[in-house]
């Protein structure tokens, strides 16, 4: 699959091809960029917090399964971990025609006066050559991941993932090199997966979505 759609209005298709166009400058290529919008900002009010409650739950249950519980320090630092900043782009892939999309239209696109661009994700290379350098460059490319439709009770916490954080969060007040570290890579981890659940009410929007953080 290489063909993506993004619904948005008139006026944000206008700033794009005003305002928004880079030129490479060892390629003299043109290219629009987008914009990406901050996960609070989105439409869905539950965007990651399905699976920040799933795994703030199972962090607590472990926690008590071995005969402890989270400090009000601990559950301040657990949701440190959980809310980073995090950017999106949004784009749509379905099997129906663009024009039954009504729901995206809505939505999306100014109620139905906006456009549907199609990007075909085929013709964009991950390395250009350098003329400066004679070599090649690489951009740099995201993950462009499909977001999972679930139930808030459907998803499922690697365990491994649980003992971590309550590891860290044993130790958080403690400030070393190894404990910044550890921290960072759970973070990371939280941020490759919270982002990509979304309630099964939203499944006709066929998500697929770059995420930087």
């Amino acid at each position: 699959m290489t063909k993506f759609y993004h619904f948005t209005s008139t006026d944000t298709l206008d700033k794009m091809l005003t305002k928004s166009i880079v030129v490479d400058e060892n390629t003299k290529q043109l290219y629009i960029e987008f914009w990406a919008t901050g996960i609070n900002a989105l439409n869905d009010t539950s965007e990651r917090d399905l699976f920040v409650n799933a795994l703030t739950k199972e962090v607590r249950q472990y926690a008590r399964k071995i005969g402890s519980i989270l400090t009000d320090e601990q559950e301040k630092e657990l949701r440190k971990l959980c809310y980073s900043a995090l950017y999106v782009i949004s784009l749509t892939s379905s099997s129906l025609s663009i024009s039954d999309e009504l729901c995206m239209w809505r939505g999306y696109a100014g109620n139905g006066t906006g456009v549907c661009l199609e990007l075909d994700f085929s013709r964009i290379l991950p390395f250009y050559p350098n003329q400066k350098t004679g070599g090649y460059q690489m951009e740099d490319v995201y993950i462009l991941q499909r977001c999972e439709y679930v139930n808030p009770d459907e998803i499922t916490i690697e365990q491994d993932l649980v003992k971590q954080i309550y590891d860290v969060l044993l130790i958080s007040e403690q400030e070393t090199l190894e404990i910044t570290v550890r921290k960072a890579g759970i973070i990371a981890k939280i941020a490759r997966l919270a982002p990509f659940y979304k309630h099964k009410a939203y499944e006709s929007e066929n998500e697929w979505r770059f995420v930087i953080f």
